[in-house]
Order: C-alpha cells, then structure tokens, then sequence
C-alpha cells in the first residue's frame, strides 16, 4: 500500500521527468515468524509538470519496484498507484515534491528456491522508479538489502 504527501513548487524547478530519491527502508528484516511483519520503503519525488496521482480511483500504476532476484526480463516484479491528489490540492502550472511511503507485508517476500528455504532466508534489494501519467520514467534507485528469515 502506498500513501504520499506533496505540495506545489515554481514550474521551472524541476524538470518534466520525474525524480525519485531513496530515503529509508525499516525494518531491514522480514522474519516470518512476526505474524505482523512488513517493511516500509520510503521515497521522495519531484515532477516538474505534475502529472503523478491523477487517477482518482487509485487504479493506474505509478512506482515500479523490481526484485533483485528476478531474472525475468519482465521490467518489474510489483506495482502500485500513488494515492490520488484532488485537483483542488494540486498546482495550477507548478511542479510537484512530495513523498511515497510503501508498506510491504510477507507476500512480497517469498522464497522459493531449495538452497534458500534449507538456509531458511534470503536476501533482496529493490530496483524502484516512478512513471507519470505522460509516460516520462523517473530514475531508478535501489533499496538498502532486506533480509528474509523463515
């Protein structure tokens, strides 16, 4: 689940791609035997033209994460919406900065492969990056490693 606050900036200051900036990810352990357990990643964004969290349905994705461990070539492992900002809230012709905050539970963490499960844990890192509505991707940045214990 995401949740984001953001506040409107001078149009000129950011540019129209959005940016993504790595903030924190607590706790950096996800053990299973928590039955509560989950992990908050936390980013700050800028979006020189501010067309992020236009979707009031919170349908449309916006933050990317890919799984260090997927070797897909699927460009992402999970996707979420950015909770949607009202127009009254939002910039007449000003950019946006805010910040995401994404909770994830156990089921964002499996481990499936048999050297894994015998050593009952792994570890991960996210790849993350934004997309806003005019399909403009954001950097991309990584988490600092989560440790799954079982």
């Amino acid at each position: 689940m995401a949740s984001m606050a953001s506040c409107q900036k001078d149009p000129d200051q950011y540019p129209i791609e959005p940016q993504i900036y790595y903030q924190s990810t607590t706790p950096r352990v996800m053990s299973f035997e928590d039955t509560a357990a989950s992990i908050r990643i936390e980013l700050k964004f800028t979006d020189g033209d501010g067309d992020l969290a236009l979707d009031p349905t919170e349908n449309e994705t916006s933050v990317f994460f890919k799984d260090s461990r997927d070797t897909t070539s699927a460009p992402y492992t999970h996707a979420f919406p950015i909770p949607f900002i009202p127009e009254s809230d939002r910039p007449v012709n000003g950019g946006l900065e805010g910040g995401i905050t994404i909770n994830l539970g156990k089921q964002y963490f499996s481990v499936t492969d048999s050297l894994h499960l015998v050593l009952k844990g792994d570890t991960l890192q996210y790849n993350i990056y934004i997309q806003d509505r005019a399909g403009h991707k954001s950097n991309l940045v990584t988490t600092d490693f989560i440790y799954i214990q079982l």
